[in-house]
């Protein structure tokens, strides 16, 4: 009997992030936000090193919030997600 076992299945980041930009690209995107995550799902979708699309969505999602002041709840929740540790 092990207490350690975790029976359920753990989703990885990329499908989480992958689903996140998604659902901000349906939500009808602004001019300025489009481009960005268009990058974003492409660089996820041909398996690109992790770390530099998180730091890369990072970067320009804080940069939004704070000199654009981004109106798109999904870009924020994003944001809100990659700044939450894991």
């Amino acid at each position: 009997m092990s207490f350690f076992k975790n029976n359920t299945k753990r989703i990885p980041t990329e499908v989480k992030l992958l689903t996140d930009i998604q659902n901000a690209l349906a939500d009808a995107p602004t001019t300025e936000e489009k481009p960005f995550l268009l990058e974003a799902e492409q660089s996820l979708k041909d398996k690109k090193y992790l770390p530099k699309i998180l730091r890369t969505c990072l970067d320009t999602l804080t940069f939004d919030l704070i000199l654009v002041k981004l109106d798109q709840k999904q870009g924020f929740l994003i944001h809100e997600k990659l700044c939450t540790p894991l």
